[in-house]
């Protein structure tokens, strides 16, 4: 059994990095900033529950077995996830519940959404304007999302909202909410995707012993300048 399992990806990290008062990037986008003290520390942190103190299972521990699933076996006793996974746990066979992460020093929390786009080539621009806005904005669609446990609608009426508080399992479903005055963004900047599975497969390197954070973080920000075209 483990105590607790946290991803060891970019996707994790910049929201860990955030927590220990760091980031990956400078206000203005123009240098990275993934190779700081705080950073090293962060990263230190996250690989060294899977590798020193072993609080969490290695890649090689989950042999292709997800988190989620020993989580619903009693043999990880507190997992970092999201509102998604409410519904499958639902039939865990025993009492669960969720909380903001602490952070270190400071608190910081993911935040996700899903958008919804029309295509600047579309035959019917009006129609899907009038879905997209309905799907967006309608308290109907807002309520349909509440009853089908989907994501939670962009809204703040509290009538909508208070069969999701009212739903239990978890019985600290206000912590969902409390969560939004913590939360980070992702940077947006070009080439993301190739900067995250970057690092990705540096932090892989440390977890598997054939590296340290300070080389991994090292190694990132020399590749984040490359992509980025940073001097």
């Amino acid at each position: 059994m483990w105590g607790t399992s946290q991803p060891v990806t970019m996707n994790e990290f910049y929201k860990v990095a955030a927590q220990n008062g760091g980031s990956i990037f400078n206000e203005d986008l123009t240098k990275t900033t993934i190779n700081s003290p705080e950073n090293v520390a962060a990263l230190t942190h996250l690989t060294g529950e899977v590798t020193d103190s072993k609080v969490a299972p290695s890649p090689a521990d989950l042999s292709g077995q997800l988190p989620e699933d020993l989580f619903m076996n009693g043999q990880i006793a507190m997992l970092h996830t999201g509102i998604w996974m409410f519904d499958m746990f639902q039939d865990a066979p025993f009492k669960w519940d969720v909380q903001v992460e602490a952070g270190n020093t400071q608190k910081a929390t993911h935040f996700f959404a899903n958008g919804i786009g029309v295509s600047k080539d579309s035959d019917k621009k009006e129609a899907a304007f009038k879905f997209a806005s309905f799907m967006s904005a309608n308290e109907e669609a807002a309520k349909i999302r509440i009853d089908n446990n989907w994501e939670l609608p962009a809204t703040e009426n509290k009538e909508i909202l208070q069969p999701y508080l009212d739903a239990t399992p978890p019985d600290n479903r206000e912590a969902v909410f409390e969560s939004l005055q913590y939360m980070v963004l992702p940077p947006v900047v070009k080439d993301w995707n190739k900067i995250s599975d970057y690092t990705n497969s540096e932090f892989e390197k440390v977890l598997n012993g054939q590296s340290t954070p300070e080389k991994a973080l090292k190694n990132s920000e020399d590749n984040i300048n490359k992509t980025m075209g940073f001097k």
